[in-house]
């Protein structure tokens, strides 16, 4: 993806600086975080309780992660915001089929 002269950098800490950081402020705010989770596709949506569109994400536990033949299960989690700090392959896993995908129009560069 990148040409033969580009030049890498690193952060003190390592990368893993730049999820932990923000993560531990959430978490300090009282906020939670769920691993082992694979996002499936999301949309934003109208949210009658704060009277704003907000983001509506759906998740799925892969089955490498149940414990005891349990089904997959599939949970819904809203967001003000989402930053997708993803690989591509990751996004390339997502539902093609959602807005984010269909709706961009290269014509107007807008989604």
């Amino acid at each position: 993806d990148f040409g033969a002269d580009s030049k890498y950098k690193t952060i003190a800490g390592g990368f893993e600086t730049l999820l932990k950081v923000p993560a531990n402020k959430y978490m300090s705010y009282g906020g939670t975080i769920t691993t082992r989770n694979a996002l499936v596709s999301f949309e934003k949506v109208w949210c009658e309780k704060q009277n704003a569109p907000v983001y509506e994400l759906l998740f799925k536990t892969p089955p490498e992660f149940l414990v005891d033949g349990a089904h997959p299960t599939m949970s819904k989690v809203r967001a003000k915001s989402i930053v997708l700090a993803m690989p591509r392959r990751a996004l390339e896993l997502l539902d093609q089929e959602m807005p984010f995908f269909t709706r961009y129009n290269p014509a107007n560069e807008r989604w």
